[in-house]
């Protein structure tokens, strides 16, 4: 799993991306999930409830918007995709848009185009405002997740 926040669980603001991933851990699945900590106060390396946790320590604003944090997604998306390429995996499970592209190349690369997208609603609507275009997001999604 790819989230570009640091994952802490115990927030609110993280309980669906825990929940997903401790239902697959519960049901016998191995669980890596790759996480940016731009605060960097968060543990690099950590098992919770079965999920291994792996953060990147690369300093970022949080909530500056993309103009700010370029070059750090950049980085973030690095050390992802770095990650994803040296570890094996089945499917790339995507939370943010942030690594999507990475997502999209790494699952091509190495597990034969297995992944999965799941950005949050209020995420889109941070980015994209008020624009509503369903049928051209569910035309992109058919043709590049299924």
């Amino acid at each position: 799993m790819l989230f570009s926040m640091s994952f802490q669980p115990y927030q609110g603001r993280y309980l669906r991306v825990y929940n997903e991933a401790k239902t697959l851990a519960d049901s016998g699945y191995d669980v890596t999930l790759l996480a940016w900590d731009r605060e960097g106060d968060s543990p690099e390396e950590e098992l919770r409830n079965g999920i291994q946790i792996k953060r990147f320590h690369i300093p970022a604003g949080v909530g500056v918007g993309p103009h700010r944090n370029a070059f750090n997604v950049w980085k973030f998306n690095r050390a992802a995709f770095r990650y994803l390429m040296k570890h094996p995996f089945d499917i790339v499970h995507c939370h943010n848009l942030d690594a999507i592209v990475m997502s999209l190349v790494a699952a091509r690369l190495r597990s034969g185009g297995k992944r999965l997208c799941s950005i949050s609603a209020s995420r889109s609507i941070m980015l994209f405002g008020t624009v509503n275009f369903p049928g051209s997001s569910r035309q992109l999604t058919n043709w590049r997740f299924n």
